[in-house]
């Protein structure tokens, strides 16, 4: 699914979210999408990752969101946040 990126697919949200936390998550998604799409500032998508983390804490949520996001998406999440944690400032710009 390499390189492939789908323009219509449904974000995965848990129906227990607050409205607070799915909009925070729809935030972070957003931002996967802009580092992918275009750029991003990292310490913009670091902020939105932190927000993330704060709904999603267990590790092990956080990559069953991540593949279903890529499933749905094409875009990874994990290559994002990893990418963004080594460059720490500036645009984030993934190649997809």
């Amino acid at each position: 699914m390499e390189g492939e990126h789908k323009m219509n697919y449904a974000y995965p949200l848990e129906d227990f979210w607050s409205i607070e936390e799915t909009t925070q998550a729809i935030a972070f998604y957003n931002a996967v999408e802009q580092a992918y799409e275009s750029s991003i500032d990292c310490e913009q998508f670091l902020t939105k990752y932190h927000a993330f983390s704060r709904i999603v804490p267990a590790i092990t949520e956080q990559r069953r969101i991540s593949r279903q996001f890529e499933e749905a998406s094409g875009y990874s999440i994990y290559n994002a946040i990893h990418q963004a944690k080594k460059l720490k400032t500036g645009k984030l710009m993934i190649a997809g």
